[in-house]
């Protein structure tokens, strides 16, 4: 379990080269920048909802200012008594660098104060494996 409060792990630094298109010695990552995509599935009581969602849409509204955010939102579960995670942050940045830049800047955790250790967040940094456009498209 990650408290809100706790360093994000560099997932991104994890990711291996693609042997076929990019030389061995030379990792993906140090190669190209490459847009990420912000994953944090939180668990939030039903009794810190609210103060959780008003606190969201401050650090929102600052982290949507910073260099090389792309955009993203808030996804609530439809039955949120009924699974682990009641909400999903899902944010597009440039960068791995432009994501950690705009958490430093913004501090989400100054910002969530107290509240950040009695929720429960999981954030981690991806990137695209594969998409699928829709039928027809």
């Amino acid at each position: 379990m990650r408290h809100l409060g706790e360093p994000l792990a560099q997932e991104v630094d994890r990711r291996a080269a693609k042997p076929a298109t990019l030389p061995a010695s030379k990792p993906v990552w140090e190669t190209a920048v490459t847009e990420v995509v912000l994953i944090n599935p939180f668990v939030v009581p039903a009794a810190l909802r609210d103060e959780y969602l008003a606190t969201y849409h401050a650090v929102m509204e600052r982290l949507s200012q910073q260099p090389g955010f792309l955009g993203g939102g808030l996804h609530r579960a439809v039955n949120p008594d009924g699974v682990r995670f009641q909400f999903i942050n899902v944010n597009r940045w440039a960068s791995a660098e432009a994501f950690h830049a705009g958490i430093a800047a913004v501090n989400p955790t100054e910002i969530f104060g107290d509240l950040a250790q009695r929720i429960e967040a999981n954030p981690a940094l991806f990137t695209v494996e594969t998409s699928y456009p829709p039928s027809g498209a």
